[in-house]
């Protein structure tokens, strides 16, 4: 019952992201410029960059420093708010008609979903670390007995 109840929610929930992308695609369908293009662009190029240093961040800190995973994930959380809120301290700075609201929409999606993926990514990683050193054990164990 409750497994049934968890792929529901699971639909559920991917079916709200879907939706979301098409309100999307829709709104810059029907709002379609140059300038929309470009903040896409941007955005993506923006994200792009959160996500490589934040992965590279990461890995610094849990496996080259050899810190916990709570140090990691802390040292990613402030480089996606440090990064993320970067381009609304320019446009305040320079047109002063961006707002707190949102800034803090912009962070708080980032922080979500970027958050999101470093823990699943990072999950994956121990699962599969977990999966090698297994058959690294197998492996061992049938070479001793020969």
């Amino acid at each position: 019952m409750k497994k049934d109840y968890t792929d529901f929610l699971k639909t559920v929930l991917m079916s709200a992201g879907i939706g979301l992308v098409i309100a999307f695609v829709e709104i810059v369908v029907k709002n379609f410029s140059a300038e929309i293009i470009f903040n896409i662009v941007r955005n993506m190029l923006i994200g792009a960059v959160i996500g490589s240093l934040s992965q590279l961040a990461f890995v610094y800190v849990y496996d080259i420093r050899q810190k916990p995973p709570e140090y990691a994930f802390a040292t990613t959380f402030i480089l996606i708010a440090t990064i993320s809120s970067t381009p609304f301290i320019y446009y305040y700075l320079t047109y002063k008609t961006t707002s707190v609201v949102l800034l803090l929409a912009i962070i708080g999606l980032a922080e979500v979903l970027g958050m999101s993926l470093c823990y699943f990514s990072f999950k994956k990683s121990l699962q599969y670390s977990q999966k090698l050193n297994e058959k690294k054990q197998i492996l061992q164990s049938t070479t001793d007995r020969n």
